[in-house]
């Protein structure tokens, strides 16, 4: 499941499981239906993440279930950022292992310019119920989870350095990077990314409370090749020294594509298609749901049956 917890829980940490579990339990125990889809039948819960300094919510846990042989299943875990949404195009699929748990597209901020091409991870894809996204453009809330970086001053150091050090460049010619680069990293992998560069806003520590246990990472806010984008990082797992507003970021990070955000009004006249929200979801879904046989929590299922007796 992409939670991306190598982002801000160090390798090797004794508690890695267990806060990966809790990340899954308190979203099925505490969390709220956001949609259900079409066919084959997904249904997904939604938990906010609620930074305990300033009590206010940044981002979200979702868990994705599938209702398979009339049990429920989780199918997918993640962690997004609360991000505006931002109009992207998908232009090619990308061929993994497991594609019903780990969905990945090459995508370009506009189909009509030559912008970079980046990965995305499609995150909540069955919000929507347009069955190929390949060849359209959606509406999504952007934000990225670091698996590495490297601090420079600006951009002229860092051009300087890769250009003394490179082998790639031509003989005598010179390559010149901008905010605007970005180049595709492992595309024929399990585990595809986006290397890119950024210049460092803002930092924001936050801290949220789970079950059992507690997560800490930072919010770098950058300006990059797709605008302003929050990058998620853990001063547990990276060095953070030099880190600070004006410094230029030298990225490798997954950029995750949260397709459950709520569409523009000029997103709903093209072909992103919403999933029922809330009370449609009542309706729909959960009377189907309460009798049948879980893989997941009791909480959940105790939960559900709650609601049930309400409507």
């Amino acid at each position: 499941m992409p939670i991306r917890s190598e982002s801000f829980i160090r390798e090797g940490d004794k508690n890695e499981e267990n806060i990966e579990n809790d990340i899954v339990s308190t979203c099925n125990s505490w969390g709220f239906a956001s949609f259900e889809s079409k066919t084959p039948k997904y249904f997904m819960y939604e938990y906010p993440l609620i930074d305990e300094y300033t009590k206010e919510e940044f981002g979200l846990i979702t868990n994705l279930l599938k209702i398979e042989n009339s049990k429920i299943i989780i199918r997918d875990c993640n962690l997004t950022i609360n991000a505006e949404p931002k109009r992207i195009h998908l232009h090619k699929h990308l061929k993994v292992s497991d594609e019903e748990t780990h969905d990945y597209y090459l995508a370009k901020e506009d189909s009509l310019f030559p912008t970079p091409s980046f990965v995305i991870e499609a995150v909540n894809r069955h919000a929507i119920w347009d069955k190929k996204l390949e060849g359209k453009d959606f509406y999504v809330g952007l934000s990225a989870f670091a698996y590495g970086f490297a601090v420079w001053d600006n951009l002229e150091e860092f051009n300087k350095h890769y250009n003394d050090t490179s082998n790639h460049p031509p003989k005598n010619t010179i390559t010149k990077f901008s905010l605007d680069s970005a180049t595709i990293i492992n595309e024929k992998d399990d585990n595809p990314c986006t290397l890119f560069l950024g210049e460092v806003l803002d930092i924001q520590d936050v801290k949220v409370k789970l079950k059992e246990n507690e997560i800490k990472f930072s919010i770098i806010t950058i300006d990059c090749f797709l605008g302003l984008l929050k990058l998620v990082a853990g001063k547990d797992v990276f060095y953070f020294d030099g880190i600070e507003k004006g410094k230029i970021l030298e990225i490798i990070a997954t950029i995750k594509a949260n397709f459950g955000v709520d569409p523009t009004p000029e997103a709903v006249v093209g072909s992103q298609t919403q999933a029922p929200q809330d009370n449609e979801i009542y309706d729909n879904a959960i009377t189907k749901l309460a009798d049948a046989s879980f893989d997941i929590s009791s909480e959940l299922k105790n939960k559900i049956k709650r609601i049930v007796k309400k409507t």
